[in-house]
């Protein structure tokens, strides 16, 4: 079954295709009696047998069903094979470019409600690079097919055909011989309330989705059911019943795409979990993130989620960082709009309370780890590099060498009220007011040279750490350093000591872009140096090898952004598996 991101690749598609051929429609085609519309093998249906109350006369009765029966395992897979198989035959067809008959008898009903045809709100100019054909897609969830099309009406109108179609196909249509109680397998109900009418405002999946302002918000009925849920948890509220908080927890988790910032609130709402029995504790800390919750939500109206925050796409920039006992500090190549990109690096140091705090041999009981450290490192280089120009909703790569950091910052959340808790708050909410896309990756410690030596060479003044690194790691343009804001510095500060600083202390007002120029301190020459590699003797062909003369390949350091992009994940469209199962044999 593939409709774990269905939703994901419907969304990159929309926000990918090409304006010129005007905005993206979408339609949702329903099945109705979906699991009844296959037949079960006559060798299993014994399997599936059902007793029922015995007749009036004492007779047994059992029953055995002849379709897929709700609930069963095995129902939902069988079910989504042949739906799956709709979409991948629909998406060949639009692929060759197959026409679809000139007519079909559902399309009455799917015309009732006027198709949507809203155009560009301006004047739209044309994005750089060669032209891509019009948009065509179906994709589908269990029993809802999604279709994305460009094009003029005539060319809508066709890619709806072959939907319907091809459900006729893999689904036995109505025909007059069948009994009243037989409905066609495309619902007809949906079709008159308008599902299946082209339009550039549709509700897919649970979410609102509008293809001209690239938005996704939660539907009305949803809005309203948040805001049931933090009505219902004042802070006067100390107990909650477990199996409610789970309920709570689960809807909220539901609602996280379309409310940047959400995903980090739930590290102390699910660690509760872990000492509760029948009832569960709402502590402080609890109704202080729910407080945040509500923030959130009280900014949602002015501030809709674009649909390009929702997915990662070819990193703008490419960083490394990292953090000792003294401090953390970081790498980050910044592209220029001509010649080679633009090398930085920041560094500031821990204060003395969070370096007495911090976990060691001499302090076992300390309350700060390593871990969170690093992570307070990642929270800063975001910070540093949104302070440069940079596109709107970017994607950023950092890479760093602690694992527990990067695992922490992909879930969003950690089920701890440690440092690391508020920490992912931080950065969840710093990601919401600067709109961009975080990924990362491991990069061994060994390797992480330039990092390191921004977090450790704290017996070097900014210039000989600046000499430092034209020196030792000379790049096409001069290094520059780069402070790291007061606030931001204070909220990390904070966030350590398990304190929660008002969101308003540290997000900057919103700002337009920096206009490209010189930002800090840079040194005047580069220096070149020729690296030195040792010489080894090339062994004859009738050598053999010893365990002397030979030692495990050691990976060289990443010095230069082309190291770093090697890490980074690749940037692909999310497509459908391969359509054809088992081998493909030509003929």
């Amino acid at each position: 079954m593939q409709f774990g991101r269905a939703l994901q690749r419907l969304l990159q598609r929309i926000s990918e295709a090409d304006p010129r051929h005007g905005p993206v429609h979408m339609i949702k085609v329903d099945l109705s009696d979906g699991f009844y519309r296959i037949r079960a093998n006559p060798h299993h249906v014994a399997r599936l047998g059902v007793s029922f109350p015995p007749a009036p006369d004492g007779t047994s009765l059992v029953a055995f069903p002849m379709v897929l029966p709700m609930g069963w395992v095995n129902s939902p897979p069988m079910f989504s094979g042949a739906t799956e198989t709709v979409a991948d035959m629909s998406n060949e067809r639009l692929r060759r470019h197959a026409k679809a008959k000139p007519h079909h008898r559902l399309e009455y009903h799917a015309t009732n409600v006027p198709d949507d045809h809203r155009t560009w709100p301006h004047e739209y100019k044309h994005p750089p690079g060669p032209p891509k054909p019009p948009l065509s897609f179906v994709d589908v969830y269990v029993d809802d097919f999604l279709g994305l099309a460009q094009g003029t009406r005539a060319r809508l109108k066709g890619v709806r055909r072959i939907i319907f179609e091809e459900i006729d196909n893999v689904f036995r249509p109505k025909v007059p011989s069948d009994p009243d109680a037989r409905s066609d397998p495309i619902s007809i109900k949906k079709l008159k309330k308008g599902d299946a009418s082209w339009s550039t405002t549709k509700e897919l999946l649970g979410w609102t989705v509008d293809s001209i302002l690239g938005t996704i918000r939660l539907p009305e009925r949803r809005l309203q059911r948040l805001h049931e849920l933090l009505a219902g948890l004042p802070r006067t509220k100390k107990r909650i019943a477990t199996k409610l908080w789970h309920k709570v927890l689960g809807e909220l988790r539901s609602m996280t795409l379309a409310v940047p910032g959400l995903r980090g609130m739930f590290s102390l709402l699910q660690e509760t979990l872990r000492h509760a029995d029948s009832r569960t504790r709402l502590t402080t800390g609890i109704h202080d993130f729910l407080d945040d919750i509500r923030w959130l939500h009280q900014q949602l109206e002015r501030r809709p989620t674009h649909i390009r925050e929702t997915y990662p796409r070819t990193p703008f920039a490419y960083g490394a960082c990292d953090a000792s006992g003294e401090g953390m500090g970081g790498v980050y190549f910044h592209p220029q709009p001509k010649g080679p990109p633009q090398p930085y690096l920041w560094r500031h140091p821990f204060t003395a309370d969070i370096q007495q705090r911090l976990v060691s041999q001499e302090r076992p009981r300390g309350t700060i780890t390593n871990s969170d450290l690093e992570l307070a490192a990642i929270v800063a280089q975001h910070d540093v590099v949104m302070q440069l120009p940079h596109p709107a909703m970017p994607t950023i790569f950092t890479a760093s060498d602690n694992t527990p950091a990067i695992a922490w910052q992909r879930k969003g959340s950690a089920t701890t009220t440690g440092p690391a808790a508020y920490l992912l708050r931080l950065q969840a909410l710093h990601q919401r007011h600067h709109r961009y896309y975080p990924v990362y990756a491991h990069l061994a410690g060994t390797r992480n040279v330039m990092a390191d030596d921004c977090s450790r060479h704290w017996h070097l003044s900014d210039d000989d750490l600046l000499t430092h690194f034209c020196t030792h790691y000379p790049q096409a343009t001069p290094w520059r350093l780069l402070p790291l804001r007061t606030a931001m510095h204070s909220s990390l500060t904070s966030a350590l000591q398990r304190k929660r600083p008002e969101p308003d202390s540290f997000l900057p007002p919103e700002q337009p872009p920096m206009p490209p120029g010189d930002n800090g301190r840079h040194y005047a020459r580069t220096s070149m140096l020729t690296p030195f590699y040792k010489r080894s003797t090339i062994p004859s062909p009738s050598s053999k090898s010893t365990p002397t003369a030979c030692e495990p390949g050691k990976l060289p350091a990443v010095v230069t952004q082309s190291g770093l992009a090697q890490l980074a994940p690749p940037s692909v469209k999310w497509a459908r598996r391969w359509p054809y199962w088992g081998p493909v044999t030509l003929a």
